[in-house]
């Protein structure tokens, strides 16, 4: 399995987490598509069957934004499986679209995330 961490800053501020970042934070960090794709044919290369996509609850991420990752990878990867997204990452971001969680979902899986619901 792999872990693709890709925010910048955190909504949720769980005492367990490496996301739990402000985003003026030096460590805090979001990755653009590029690198996304680079990490992710790295993992590929040595033998990654699944993509798990965590990171912290980013205050601008919308179903748009976890639709384009989704997109993206299963673009270059379509035989990875993709586990993704906190309950409350999904939830957050259908409220910042203007959805609910079962439209939510069903962008997401149309999309390519294969977590089971």
């Amino acid at each position: 399995m792999w872990i693709l961490r890709f925010w910048k800053g955190c909504t949720v501020r769980c005492g367990f987490c490496a996301f739990g970042k402000d985003a003026d934070d030096p460590d805090a960090y979001i990755l653009d598509d590029e690198a996304i794709l680079a990490k992710a044919q790295g993992a590929a290369d040595n033998g990654a069957r699944e993509f798990t996509l965590m990171g912290g609850v980013h205050p601008d991420a919308d179903i748009d934004y976890y639709e384009h990752l989704l997109l993206l990878l299963k673009g270059e990867f379509p035989e990875v499986m993709i586990h993704g997204f906190s309950p409350t990452m999904i939830n957050d971001a259908a409220v910042a679209s203007g959805m609910d969680m079962a439209e939510a979902c069903e962008i997401l899986k149309a999309a390519g995330l294969d977590t089971k619901f």
